[in-house]
């Protein structure tokens, strides 16, 4: 398989395909920007590394390479819904996109340097067993002055589809605790600890204990502030109403086997997503797009 992605798509000094963890093929995007890897299993962004600094996603030790299991961090891709099945909780929380192997449909070398990789899931037997629609699924990655990650899908079907969706992007951080989240300031939120509740806060995000936020039609560009690798990380993103702030703290990190019970000090996410009201219902052969763009600044550099 390698030895074909290579033959097909590989472009020198831009895109190599190699065996990554798990025995599971991987593509290494690298130019004048960075580097980032990306998983043909689950169309996941793993590492994101722009020259001289260190990696802006994280993914746990404990991470989980195997068949139907999602990889613990980097950049999940959800769909075809997000959290539990709204009405069937015996079928995979979060979809199944980031359960099964993609394929690559193309890779690009651009005038400005950067480089593009795009891969596609289209419906399989397992995905028919969960989901009974007719789509094609794309992930653009650009690898360039900035990170850019877009899931595009379009209904195939011939009758309407409705998809909640999010790119369930890890951000490492020197520690969460310190960190402060910018831009979702008087925007109000689905409290997934608190049964649901609507609430809202003037204030910045600070993490302080378990976090899980849905924050509804917020489109703004978000900052997380990390004092201790002395930089910004900011996110702004396209074709996305609702985002999603995540922290799973002590007694959550303990009860996962695929995350060590301190790395809850290592990340947050930051996700963009269409949850809730902002569920995307697609008419037949209508397409959607959620793009979320991740650039870094030297702290207090804006």
């Amino acid at each position: 398989m390698l030895e074909q992605l290579n033959n097909t798509f590989a472009i020198p000094d831009h895109v190599i395909f190699q065996t990554g963890a798990g025995d599971r093929p991987v593509a290494v995007l690298q130019n004048q920007y960075g580097q980032a890897t990306i998983s043909i299993y689950g169309g996941h962004v793993l590492t994101y590394t722009p020259n001289g600094q260190t990696p802006v996603l994280w993914v746990s030790k404990h991470a989980k390479y195997e068949n139907g299991i999602a990889i613990r961090g980097g950049v999940p891709i959800i769909f075809p819904w997000f959290g539990s099945h709204p009405s069937d909780s015996t079928k995979p929380s979060h979809g199944f996109a980031r359960r099964t192997d993609w394929h690559v449909q193309h890779t690009n070398q651009h005038a400005n340097g950067s480089t593009e990789i795009c891969l596609a899931l289209t419906p399989t037997e397992f995905t028919q067993s969960l989901w009974a629609h007719d789509f094609v699924l794309q992930v653009t990655v650009i690898l360039g002055a900035k990170l850019e990650i877009a899931m595009i899908w379009q209904n195939l079907s011939d009758t309407p589809m409705s998809v909640t969706n999010a790119l369930h992007t890890y951000f490492a951080v020197a520690d969460s605790t310190q960190v402060t989240i910018k831009g979702l300031e008087n925007i109000p939120y689905l409290d997934q600890l608190a049964a649901m509740q609507r609430q809202q806060s003037a204030k910045p995000i600070q993490i302080s204990a378990e976090v899980d936020r849905i924050y509804l039609e917020s489109a703004a560009q978000i900052e997380i502030i990390d004092p201790g690798l002395a930089r910004t990380i900011h996110i702004t993103k396209q074709g996305s109403q609702s985002t999603v702030v995540w922290n799973p703290w002590i007694a959550k990190s303990a009860r996962m086997s695929d995350f060590g019970d301190l790395e809850y000090r290592e990340m947050v996410c930051v996700e963009a997503a269409n949850i809730d009201d902002a569920t995307v219902t697609l008419a037949p052969n209508d397409s959607h797009e959620t793009r979320q763009i991740i650039s870094v600044s030297p702290l207090n550099a804006g």
